[in-house]
C-alpha cells in the first residue's frame, strides 16, 4: 500500500475548494482524479492534475467505471446542490473507499451528512477543517467532515 500522505485522492466538484485541493495535492505528490460535471471546468484542469474527468458523479456506475473504488482517500466538494452533495457522498461508502471528506455549507447540510451511513453504522461523521488535510487551501475553514471507520 502506498504511503498515507501520498495515497491517491478522487476529488469530485470542482468550485474554488475542490479545485484548489485538486491542485494543492498533485503539487504534494498526491496522484488526483478530479471529477465535475460541468465540462469547461474539467477541460480547465487539463494538464494540472493526474486525472480529469466529466462525469455525473451521483451515479454509481459512472464512478466505477472511472475506477473510483481504486482510491483509498475521497473528497466530495460540493456545495452548490444539496442533493448531488448528499448522494455523492453516500456512494464512495459503498464503493468501500476507507477514508471519505464531504464539504458542508451549512450546519443543516453538516447535520444530513453525519447520517449517511450504510454499512451497519461502523462509520460515523466527525467534523474536520481543511486546515488538517493540506496548508492554507481553504483560507475560510470551509466545514469539511470526514468518515471515518
Amino acid at each position: 500500500m502506498a504511503d498515507k500522505k501520498t495515497d491517491p485522492v478522487v476529488v469530485i466538484g470542482l468550485g474554488r475548494f475542490g479545485t484548489s485541493l485538486a491542485l494543492e495535492l498533485p503539487r504534494r505528490g498526491t496522484e488526483v482524479l478530479a471529477i465535475d460535471n460541468r465540462p469547461k471546468v474539467a477541460q480547465s484542469l487539463a494538464g494540472q492534475v493526474t486525472h480529469i474527468a466529466t462525469a455525473d458523479s451521483t451515479d454509481l456506475e459512472t464512478l466505477r467505471q472511472l475506477d473510483v473504488p481504486d482510491f483509498y482517500k475521497a473528497v466530495v466538494a460540493i456545495g452548490g446542490d444539496l442533493g448531488a452533495s448528499i448522494l455523492t457522498t453516500s456512494l464512495p461508502i459503498e464503493l468501500e473507499i476507507d477514508d471519505i471528506w464531504a464539504k458542508a455549507v451549512s450546519r443543516h447540510h453538516g447535520r444530513i451528512l453525519r447520517r449517511v451511513r450504510t454499512d451497519g453504522g461502523r462509520r460515523t461523521l466527525r467534523r474536520a477543517f481543511v486546515g488538517r488535510v493540506g496548508r492554507p487551501i481553504n483560507p475560510a475553514n470551509v466545514p469539511v467532515y470526514r468518515l471515518a471507520c
